[in-house]
């Protein structure tokens, strides 16, 4: 869930985020059978320790298309969002942060959307699925450019959104 990870350029200072001292939500699944051949889910996520956090919201629906005796279709649309947050909070010693009270800080997030199509054979127990895939990825970024902490001189930077389509 390190988003920065995925768009931050190289010459840009990033704080690589979480070990395993964070706090974890651990992960909320909710399903609800609205009828025999749909179903709607919901799942959430949060991570968070010091000055990091991550966040995680997807809703899905699944539909059955086909069912008989040997074999089953279903698919299932899934959209996803997902942040991440670098706020230190504290007088960084690393020198691109700056120091408060100035605001520095960075934040990385993705959209996606998915469509997996499911075949079940029922007879040999073999489950098939292919899911097309869509997700926009961004990130900004402030923090301090000078060299010296006394100069504090703050710049914002932007990157993407990155479009990323999938085939599995």
């Amino acid at each position: 869930m390190n988003l920065g990870n995925c768009v931050y350029e190289d010459d840009l200072w990033y704080h690589g985020g979480f070990n395993d001292a964070a706090i974890r939500m651990p992960q909320l699944e909710l399903s609800r059978a609205l009828n025999p051949m749909t179903q709607i889910g919901l799942q959430a996520f949060l991570l968070t320790r010091d000055e990091h956090e991550a966040t995680m919201l997807a809703i899905s629906v699944k539909r059955l298309v086909l069912d008989t005796k040997s074999k089953s279709i279903s698919f299932s649309p899934t959209f996803v969002y997902s942040k991440s947050r670098f706020s230190p909070f504290y007088e960084s010693a690393e020198p691109y942060w700056g120091q408060p009270p100035h605001a520095a800080r960075q934040d990385s997030w993705a959209y996606s959307a998915q469509l997996p199509l499911i075949l079940a054979f029922k007879d040999i127990g073999v489950n098939c699925s292919a899911t097309f895939g869509y997700s926009q990825f961004s990130a900004d970024a402030k923090f301090k450019v000078s060299g010296t902490y006394p100069d504090v001189v703050m710049q914002s930077f932007s990157y993407g959104p990155y479009d990323i389509l999938s085939l599995v």
